[in-house]
């Protein structure tokens, strides 16, 4: 199953190793980074937010969600 693991790359609480350290031990896993987004994802992030997650959808070869 395509899996996207999505971190804000200033995030206080989360650090970006963590990202990167979850993606690398789930194969295939794509690591999507926000910038300048901290630990919560403000109203502008996502449109990249939801456009990662719909790659990650049609990735999964289960049909086209929109």
């Amino acid at each position: 199953m395509p899996t996207v693991v999505i971190q804000g790359d200033a995030d206080p609480l989360v650090g970006v190793d963590h990202a990167r350290e979850i993606a690398s031990r789930i194969s295939g896993a794509r690591l999507k980074l926000i910038a300048g987004v901290g630990h919560e994802m403000p109203r502008q992030a996502w449109p990249e937010l939801f456009g990662a997650i719909l790659d990650a959808v049609r990735l999964s070869g289960r049909g086209d969600p929109s």
